[in-house]
């Protein structure tokens, strides 16, 4: 009961930060640590049955490859020991066998032979003939029959009755290696028998394999580039080898012992080696692979390692986090201080989770409330000065009308006191298509073609006045008549180059030529007009909206241009004195 006293007063007085590394200690790095222990008693075993696996695995891709490659090999032979062509040549009578007829053979032999060479498997194919024929001994296709007789496995060849299947021979071994063109090969070589008289050889068959092409198989599929991997024949001959073979030393006088060590060990040259092999049985050759204990040791050291690094730094990290596990609140505030600061130097976008019930997450949701709430108001406020902008827009619309229905009136009246009744009628028919025009005015903006009837219909109000005095020019290609353009936007142009272009001319005769293109993304239409021009001075007060004066439209066009699309869009003038003045009208181009 005392040491539980003493260890209640202990926890009582004892600050939340100790309480939580206790309880991590208890809860995490304690059981951790424990089966970290139970782990590396059984990581031994556990590493050297998963190299058993992967040495499997190894060992049966690279005998799946050296089988495919020597069945190739042997299918050759087995194709050429029967091909009737074959059989036919290897079969004629020396005796009435004419030079040009073996010269023919010869060719048709090499050519056949060579088109088994196509398969990037087999290197050369050659025939094994008889002696006396002029060919048995001038050709890279051709060994001499006779020559052969005097090896051993030609015996062993002959005595065992190799027919179904070949004889294995390294280049070293099978007496051709002096050969013009000799290569370091390993050699599938079968007798022909004649098909009419089986006992009877005709013929020898050998398909060459290179044995760097076995070496590269072995060293791709090797375990790892430590490991020594060996090729082994029927014989017990290391036909091929990955390129660590030397460490072996004298590696064929080591080859029964090491075939009795399967998943054993074996001491070499003062270094342990884990024995592993694969039998290929159907050419009874073995697959076999010699790790270095060493390797296996230091990988599994490595994993060693790698486990008490992993432990050491999730008990760390645990220990860490345990450690500022009470600053968490502290820094929920310091992160609703850092928000507001954001907030009054105008970043609105900051918002806080707000996710936990406390009283810290009440003060995040209130933050957030109040954000949304300031942008909204400056959405509210936005909206105003867009609506306020648009009634100042049709406010500078509607300034465009009085001042041309005042003159068109004005011209109405001088023309019924000079002339007949007639005319005026033709009159208000054209005043009346005129104003059927104008009553788009409540649509922000009409079709390029309708501008254009606008114009025609105003020159030729202005004709009757002005007795024929101006000429219309149109130069608009037709796929632009159908852009959208702000109302009421070129006829006020046309009527500023009149009454102060052409008519301010002595003879008060001139030319407006209206032309249009697509530049970009945008429009621009031309007004050019051949009056009297205008000087530096008022082209730049013109241009810059200053002392506008009587060109009160013009400013008005221009000013619902950049406040509808924005200030990169408008007019621009150009002029030379006594030649005439050009308007650039831009806007956005839009179908």
């Amino acid at each position: 009961m005392a040491i539980f006293k003493l260890l209640k007063t202990y926890v009582y007085k004892t600050s939340i930060k100790a309480k939580l590394m206790i309880l991590t200690f208890a809860l995490i790095i304690f059981p951790l640590s424990v089966t970290s222990i139970i782990m590396f008693k059984n990581m031994t075993d556990m590493y050297k049955e998963s190299v058993y696996k992967l040495s499997d695995m190894s060992l049966e891709y690279i005998s799946h490859v050296i089988e495919s490659k020597l069945l190739t090999a042997l299918n050759t032979a087995n194709l050429i020991a029967i091909d009737d062509s074959v059989q036919e040549i290897l079969s004629k009578n020396i005796d009435d066998y004419k030079m040009e007829e073996q010269l023919t053979d010869m060719k048709n032999l090499s050519n056949y032979l060579q088109s088994y060479t196509a398969d990037a498997i087999v290197e050369r194919v050659r025939l094994g003939v008889r002696d006396g024929l002029i060919y048995s001994n001038f050709s890279e296709y051709f060994v001499n029959l006779d020559k052969l007789k005097e090896y051993a496995w030609f015996d062993m060849m002959r005595n065992n009755k190799y027919i179904n299947s070949c004889y294995w021979i390294p280049s070293s071994a099978h007496g051709v290696e002096n050969l013009p063109n000799a290569r370091n090969v390993i050699s599938c070589v079968k007798f022909i028998h004649s098909i009419k008289n089986f006992d009877s050889i005709i013929g020898l068959v050998f398909v060459d394999i290179p044995i760097k092409e076995l070496n590269l198989a072995l060293t791709r599929g090797g375990l790892t580039k430590d490991a020594v991997t060996l090729a082994i024949d029927n014989n017990n001959i290391v036909i091929a080898s990955t390129d660590n073979i030397s460490s072996l030393g004298e590696v064929n006088n080591l080859i029964d012992r090491i075939l009795e060590s399967d998943k054993e060990t074996i001491k070499i040259s003062g270094i342990e080696y884990q024995v592993h092999f694969k039998e290929i049985d159907a050419f009874n050759w073995k697959i076999v692979s010699l790790m270095p204990i060493e390797i296996i040791q230091r990988e599994r050291n490595k994993n060693v390692l790698f486990t008490i690094i992993l432990v050491v730094t999730l008990a760390g990290m645990t220990l860490l986090m345990g450690n500022f596990l009470y600053k968490s609140t502290l820094r929920r505030i310091k992160q609703i201080v850092v928000s507001m600061k954001e907030v009054q130097n105008g970043n609105l976008n900051t918002i806080l989770l707000g996710e936990s019930e406390d009283e810290i997450g009440q003060i995040e949701r209130n933050y957030n409330f109040m954000i949304r709430r300031i942008r909204e108001l400056i959405d509210e406020t936005r909206i105003l000065a867009e609506r306020n902008r648009d009634a100042e827009y049709k406010y500078h619309q509607a300034q465009i009308n009085p001042h041309f229905l005042y003159n068109t009136i004005n011209t109405i009246s001088w023309m019924a006191m000079d002339y007949g009744a007639s005319k005026v009628c033709h009159m208000l028919k054209l005043l009346s298509d005129f104003y059927k025009l104008n009553l788009h005015s409540y649509k922000d903006d009409i079709l390029l073609s309708d501008q254009i009837k606008h114009v025609e219909l105003y020159v030729e109000i202005q004709n009757m006045k002005y007795d024929n005095s101006v000429r219309l020019e149109v130069n608009i290609p037709r796929e632009l008549y159908s852009c959208r353009t702000p109302n009421m936007l070129l006829q006020p142009l046309v009527e500023n180059s009149i009454l102060h272009g052409i008519m301010a001319r002595e003879d008060k005769q001139g030319t407006i030529n209206i032309c249009a293109e697509k530049n970009g993304n945008d429009l621009v239409i031309s007004i050019i007009d051949d009056g009297i021009g205008m000087d530096e001075d008022t082209l730049l007060k013109i241009n810059s909206c200053q002392d506008i004066g009587e060109k009160y439209g013009i400013y008005n066009i221009n000013e619902r241009i950049k406040l509808k699309y924005g200030a990169e869009y408008g007019l621009v003038f150009t002029s030379i004195k006594s030649k005439g003045t050009r308007v650039d009208v831009r806007i956005p181009y839009v179908v």
